[in-house]
């Protein structure tokens, strides 16, 4: 079985809208208070091209800057610091897998 629909026939007229009649929608509007007045701000491409050119120029203040000034270099590490700094991952990483799954087991059970 189908369930009666009811359409309603559009409201709208088709044609030129003389300035008497789009004077009184304006004036009915809801909405004519907060569009009333014309306002230019400046669009979101405006504000985004403002923004990268000031980026742009703060980078290059940097590089030039960054070109003068010598830089730290870390000292590479030797192969005892780099064993022993994977088992201390290495364990760290299954310590706090071991205590999750206490604590989940834990409140699984209960």
């Amino acid at each position: 079985m189908v369930e009666r629909a009811l359409v309603l026939p559009p409201r709208s007229l088709i044609g030129i809208v003389t300035n008497e009649k789009r004077q009184e929608l304006i004036h009915q509007s809801e909405m004519k208070d907060k569009y009333q007045d014309r306002v230019d701000k400046e669009s979101a491409y405006e504000l985004l091209k403002i923004k990268t050119e000031k980026i742009e120029i703060t980078l290059e203040k940097e590089t030039y800057d960054y070109g003068k000034t010598k830089s730290k270099v870390r000292p590479k590490k030797s192969e005892f610091q780099k064993v022993a700094q994977s088992l201390i991952n290495t364990v760290g990483r299954q310590i706090g897998r071991e205590l999750i799954r206490g604590i989940f087991g834990a409140l699984k059970r209960k």
